[in-house]
């Protein structure tokens, strides 16, 4: 579930710089990459390079306009060399560390991240880089340390919504679950209509055993937000620990027809297939659980499951 706010957060980062480098060409190329002209601002840093190949911005602008036409192994190989000529330079390795994290690469992006701290020359940059750290801190299930940024990041920042969800994600997997609403409570008392906490509540509440709540702020989120897969799957889960599974089986499979890329959405069909009595569709959905990742992101459960219920491992 960790992973819902890590892509969040991620989306909210901007594609440009938070602070410039001292070193920028003369044209507006920034121009070029708020306007999504990436392709022309592929030319455009290529031929900068051409001319002057020593500037470690021109190969992290580059990076920027790979990443607008997902080129993905360019923009890396672009942040890499300017992180090669300029060692310190913060915002290369907070690019990088993004690419890493969105190829669940979580080691090399807690590295970056790192480095990209260290390096930070001004306070933007410097929490900016904290608050998507405790987003992949969250992934790898470093719990108290994702507190520590993202209270970091809201203390620099108290009308951070970014870092209030982060905060409740890391007091709920620590078992503080009043203070993860609490937080919640403080987004919503603003935005009533806030899906991201409202989505959040009714995964904290749920896992508070308090369904009859869960289901109030996922039907919430799902009349806002029809298509919100992450709340069509935890709608399906909270239907099915109250004694419906058929209605929670119409959910997760919308669910994962909007995003089925969500290894958590197949634990949640697979739990509702078992309680149908539908084992061998459990299994299958157990086993495809666990090829998208469910294990790395959130431990054994399925894993435990598969040893319980299927005959082949």
């Amino acid at each position: 579930m960790m992973f819902i706010f890590r892509v969040a957060v991620l989306l909210l980062l901007p594609l440009l710089n938070f602070a410039q480098q001292n070193e920028e060409p003369e044209f507006n190329e920034n121009r070029l990459l708020e306007t999504g002209r990436f392709k022309d601002a592929v030319k455009y840093f290529s031929k900068a390079i051409a001319t002057d190949n020593t500037k470690p911005v021109y190969y992290y602008k580059r990076a920027l306009a790979y990443r607008g036409i997902k080129d993905v192994q360019q923009a890396h190989d672009d942040l890499t060399t300017a992180i090669k000529l300029d060692g310190t330079y913060a915002l290369a390795y907070l690019e990088r560390a993004m690419l890493f994290s969105g190829a669940k690469m979580y080691s090399a992006s807690i590295n970056d991240l790192d480095m990209a701290v260290k390096y930070a020359k001004d306070d933007s940059v410097l929490y900016h880089t904290m608050l998507f750290r405790s987003s992949v801190r969250l992934s790898i299930r470093n719990f108290n340390g994702a507190y520590e940024d993202s209270k970091a990041f809201y203390d620099h920042d108290s009308t951070s919504r970014d870092a209030l969800v982060n905060m409740a994600l890391s007091k709920l997997e620590l078992n503080q679950h009043d203070e993860a609403v609490t937080f919640l409570r403080k987004i919503i008392d603003k935005e009533k209509n806030d899906t991201m906490a409202l989505l959040n509540m009714g995964f904290v509440y749920s896992r508070m055993e308090n369904y009859d709540s869960a289901l109030y702020y996922l039907k919430r989120t799902c009349q806002l937000d029809p298509k919100n897969a992450y709340a069509l799957s935890n709608l399906s889960y909270a239907k099915l620990k109250v004694g419906r599974p058929r209605d929670g089986l119409i959910d997760i499979n919308e669910s994962i027809r909007y995003f089925p890329e969500n290894s958590y959405a197949f634990r949640n069909r697979a739990l509702i297939y078992l309680e149908l009595n539908e084992k061998e569709k459990a299994c299958m959905d157990m086993r495809t659980a666990i090829k998208k990742g469910f294990t790395e992101m959130y431990g054994t459960e399925v894993l435990n499951l598969i040893d319980e219920n299927c005959k082949e491992k």
